[in-house]
């Protein structure tokens, strides 16, 4: 547990522990988005993610889930040639 105060509030907080940890700031949303995307990829419904991530509208998860897909895929993309890169240096 992290002791404050943290006039500034939960992002103050999130600042500290990622310095004090050594990493990059990494925000609330990106929690958000690293579990949504876990749930997707597990094969959650779509429902029960809406629910935990709090949208009232079906579409808004929905939108928010295809653009972490894009996300992913161009991680995917940039993984497969940095990939190549290592295969053509070991050949």
């Amino acid at each position: 547990m992290e002791e404050g105060p943290f006039k500034r509030g939960r992002y103050s907080m999130l600042q500290k522990l990622c310095r004090d940890a050594g990493v990059d700031y990494y925000t609330f949303h990106r929690f958000r988005a690293s579990g949504a995307s876990v749930m997707d990829n597990s094969g959650a419904l779509l429902p029960g993610i809406q629910r935990i991530l709090g949208h009232a509208d079906r579409r808004s998860t929905e939108i928010y889930l295809e653009k972490l897909r894009d996300v992913e895929r161009d991680a995917m993309d940039v993984y497969e040639r940095e990939s190549r890169k290592d295969d053509d240096k070991v050949a």
